[in-house]
């Protein structure tokens, strides 16, 4: 066994307590940060999947508000490179009456086509009542928490109020939950001939959204797409782009307050060492009198820290993916209406369990360095005559 090891280890059996004390300080610091990002990554992943089941990859839309033509327009981009489908909508704003119970509500509302819109995305899957589908021009398709505001039940009637006043008694067929608060309260779909008329469209519509094969190479389609129709298109990472850049800054945030804990779990890694040396201090000028360079003293005690650092971190990784798997097996409960998972999501990364562990072993090891100069600086004669 290398010398510098065995006094290293040796060392520590003699501050056995004090040094235990000190790697759970590390555990802690290791596992809270991990278990902090793999939720941080579970919400992330929730949020990107919902986006993307609610809504289609990419967003075309015209500068003057309205794209006529729409049908050829559709099928010049559905034969690009991956794209997976395409369906034209009408996106607007108005007011829906529940006239029987006096409750009312303003809503996002959708003009679509159901059977093109269930090639877009998950919606129709969703549906909890009734069907994803219009059999006439009078009817709508309701949001859960949308029908439960405006106590309304399958095949209750309702009214929608466009801005122009106009008011269209609709029957509804159907409620869907996609488990996305936000927009299950505020979204509902009508037929698009109704929202062309309702909103005064005539035979155009306000978007073209499209599901590609590649979530990830949305930015790159959208491109192309621009230069196939002359229109303005958006991928869902633009279009989401604050949302996605406020998680990941979040995610940071959390990471370095966490870290600090690791930072206070170091200095006790310094406290530890730095006793050794005053306790081995004629020990540390005997070895320097034998004949042992600074070098060796030096890594000593860098040793020691690093054995604490890794003892940590190794508990720290562990007990974290071990709270993670609970966390998985036996789920809390989030409320719906608040967060964008109905329980806690975990979702581990092997760069976050590296990235910790680096950062630990790193903070050990610089912890480990102002008792080990101290060590170093230590005269033989002096430490030896002091002690004698």
């Amino acid at each position: 066994m290398n010398p510098s090891l065995f006094l290293a280890i040796r060392g520590l059996r003699f501050r056995l307590r004090q040094a235990s004390v000190t790697v759970i300080g590390v555990f802690v610091g290791v596992l809270a940060l991990i278990v902090i990002l793999s939720v941080s990554n579970g919400f992330e992943k929730s949020l990107v999947e919902q986006i993307l089941e609610t809504s289609g990859h990419i967003q075309v839309f015209s500068k003057t508000h309205q794209i006529d033509g729409w049908e050829a327009q559709m099928r010049s981009i559905a034969i690009l490179p991956g794209v997976k489908a395409a369906a034209p909508a009408i996106l607007a704003q108005g007011m829906i009456e529940n006239e029987k119970e006096q409750t009312f509500s303003g809503a996002n509302i959708k003009g679509i086509v159901p059977e093109l819109e269930k090639q877009l995305n998950s919606i129709g899957s969703n549906v909890i009542q009734g069907s994803f589908k219009f059999f006439s021009q009078k009817e709508i398709l309701l949001g859960a928490e949308l029908a439960r505001q405006l106590k309304v039940r399958l095949e209750d009637m309702v009214n929608l109020v466009s801005p122009d006043g106009t008011v269209y008694e609709l029957r509804v067929v159907g409620i869907f939950r996609t488990g996305v608060a936000e927009f299950d309260f505020q979204t509902l779909f009508v037929p698009l001939e109704l929202a062309q008329v309702a909103y005064g469209f005539k035979t155009g519509v306000s978007h073209l959204f499209v599901k590609t094969t590649d979530p990830l190479g949305a930015r790159t389609l959208a491109e192309q797409i621009r230069q196939t129709t002359g229109l303005e298109a958006a991928s869902w990472l633009d279009t989401n782009r604050v949302l996605l850049q406020a998680i990941s800054l979040e995610k940071r945030v959390m990471f370095l307050v966490i870290l600090l804990t690791l930072v206070v779990a170091s200095f006790g890694i310094a406290n530890v060492l730095t006793m050794m040396v005053f306790e081995k201090y004629r020990e540390i000028g005997i070895l320097r009198s034998l004949g042992s360079t600074r070098t060796q003293i030096l890594s000593i005690f860098l040793i020691q820290g690093t054995i604490i650092g890794m003892a940590g971190t190794a508990l720290g990784c562990a007990g974290g993916y071990f709270v993670g798997v609970l966390l998985r097996i036996y789920p809390i409960d989030l409320p719906g209406s608040v967060y964008v998972a109905d329980k806690v999501p975990v979702l581990f990364k092997a760069t976050d369990f590296a990235a910790v562990a680096f950062m630990a072993l790193i903070i050990s090891l610089i912890a480990s360095l102002f008792p080990a100069r101290k060590a170093v600086a230590i005269e033989p004669m002096e430490a030896i005559r002091y002690y004698a």
